[in-house]
């Protein structure tokens, strides 16, 4: 897996040289609503590692293996993550106007391989949904109220107030599921995780030069999709 990572580096080129969004934010923060919401109104490509993986899972494809091997070891989870978005990158539908990355680069390894063989010579614009002045409990609820759909090509969240009918995406007439780790037991520790974890993110990014913006997850979805907008439009 190392290797392979290395070789793909190795042999990355600048050919790309488009605008990047990368939307990162704690669970329950809404990451994949607006990242969907955003490819709706600029046309770009849409790249979620884990929502891949998660459809992966359900049809017990190679990558489902793959996931399994690298089991909690954080780099060969990283290693596999950066695989998926490299080499999506490489196909011919990546040649849109721009690419939004769900919830991805958010490590330290994960920020260094993107950086090595997918932001260099891009503009790379970072969004976090921000929590903090909100009380936790608002991301609970959100979490455990929401349903995903179910293909990895849309990926999209409805909450309580969801566009959703008889249980199906109205955009794909996927399946709704509820995500495994969306309960009361595991969700306050995966908050606790991200929020202990959020100033080495931003930091790597910082480093790179990369401008970060805040924008408050809590509200109206499309207010937050319009402030959203306004950074993607006003960077570009």
């Amino acid at each position: 897996m190392q290797i392979l990572v290395f070789f793909l580096i190795a042999n990355a080129t600048s050919t790309f040289a488009k605008p990047i969004v990368v939307i990162i934010g704690p669970p329950g923060s809404g990451k994949g609503t607006q990242a969907s919401m955003l490819k709706g109104s600029l046309n770009w490509v849409l790249i979620s590692p884990s929502n891949i993986l998660r459809d992966a899972k359900e049809k017990g494809s190679v990558l489902a293996l793959e996931k399994k091997a690298a089991g909690e070891d954080d780099v060969a989870k990283d290693n596999l993550k950066f695989r998926i978005v490299h080499e999506l990158f490489k196909e011919e539908k990546t040649n849109s106007s721009g690419v939004i990355l769900d919830s991805w680069p958010k490590t330290a390894n994960a920020i260094g391989l993107a950086n090595k063989a997918i932001f260099t010579g891009n503009q790379v614009i970072m969004i976090e949904l921000t929590v903090d002045l909100v009380d936790p409990n608002i991301l609970i609820s959100r979490a455990l109220k929401r349903k995903v759909c179910e293909s990895a090509d849309c990926g999209r969240s409805f909450g309580e107030d969801n566009e959703a009918k008889d249980g199906c995406c109205r955009f794909c007439y996927s399946p709704l599921i509820t995500k495994k780790r969306d309960n009361e037991t595991e969700f306050p520790d995966r908050l606790k995780l991200y929020q202990n974890r959020k100033s080495a993110i931003l930091n790597e990014y910082r480093t790179l030069n990369i401008p970060v913006y805040k924008v408050n997850c809590v509200g109206d979805k499309e207010e937050i999709h319009k402030k959203i907008m306004e950074i993607v439009n006003g960077s570009i």
